[in-house]
């Protein structure tokens, strides 16, 4: 066996985990299904007679996608906790391009769309019975009648798109935490991302207010995208950066760490296969 990535042993790969951990695959997304039902209907329920709140369903969604997917990546490789089931995924007559790339199908794409299609499915569910059985209190304004009528989330939303890149971030990270950590990955790999994102947050913080003098509150998602000066009055002022920029180091910092933990975890997979 070379050590090129063939479709055809990649093919006969997917085969076989497929056939082997299709069941357990099922059960997970039928559980998931039934956690969104019961989430978004208990959040609905309480909504039927008041104006609906796109936002309570929106938070359920980040929640739910970034929690699932951290989970699911990091018991991909749950399997080397037994050291006969990893010696045994390890000695499989495939490269190491071909096991990675059946952790990076099941993990991103397979994972991704199954969750998007249950979240999909879920919240058109409550919608229709938002609109179908919510009361309307009394003395409701005509202009506010649009309060009272429940759209799907869409995915297409700054928001949401911004969640799909953030778990992406995030899965790439747990996707490597399960191949450095064989026990408790989801734990240790947690607590991991909680002080490097402590770090940066405070760093992003404290450089920003060390470097102007006046009072500030810097502020972003993974750098420091704007800041608000205390001119001293009612309307402080706002410093931001330019949208070129902002784009750019939007796109650039998850998917720079989204590449390098896929390569660190190409690495580490072959210092276990060595």
């Amino acid at each position: 066996m070379n050590d090129f990535f063939s479709f055809k042993r990649f093919g006969l790969l997917v085969k076989k985990f497929t056939k082997e951990h299709l069941h357990t695959y099922l059960l997970l997304g039928a559980s998931l299904f039934g956690i969104l039902l019961v989430t978004c209907g208990i959040t609905v329920l309480n909504m039927l007679h008041w104006e609906y709140q796109p936002d309570a369903i929106l938070t359920i969604f980040i929640g739910s996608l970034m929690l699932s997917i951290c989970i699911f990546n990091a018991a991909f490789y749950g399997f080397f906790q037994h050291k006969a089931k990893g010696i045994q995924f390890l000695h499989i007559p495939a490269s190491q391009a071909e096991k990675l790339a059946l952790g990076f199908l099941f993990t991103q794409i397979i994972f991704l769309v199954t969750f998007l299609v249950l979240f999909s499915v879920t919240d058109n569910i409550m919608c229709y019975w938002y609109n179908h059985f919510h009361k309307f209190p009394e003395h409701v304004l005509p202009e506010e009648l649009p309060e009272y009528v429940a759209h799907p989330v869409n995915f297409f939303s700054e928001t949401a798109k911004g969640t799909i890149i953030f778990s992406l971030m995030l899965a790439a990270v747990s996707h490597f935490g399960s191949l450095c950590f064989e026990k408790n990955a989801f734990v240790k790999t947690t607590i991991c991302i909680l002080l490097i994102g402590g770090a940066i947050f405070y760093y992003n913080f404290y450089s920003m207010q060390a470097m102007i003098p006046e009072k500030n509150m810097p502020g972003g998602k993974f750098f420091n995208q704007g800041i608000r000066l205390d001119a001293g009055n009612d309307l402080p002022g706002f410093v931001s950066l330019p949208s070129s920029w902002y784009y750019f180091m939007y796109w650039f910092i998850p998917g720079f760490a989204y590449v390098s933990f896929w390569m660190a975890s190409y690495y580490k997979l072959k210092e276990k296969q060595v």
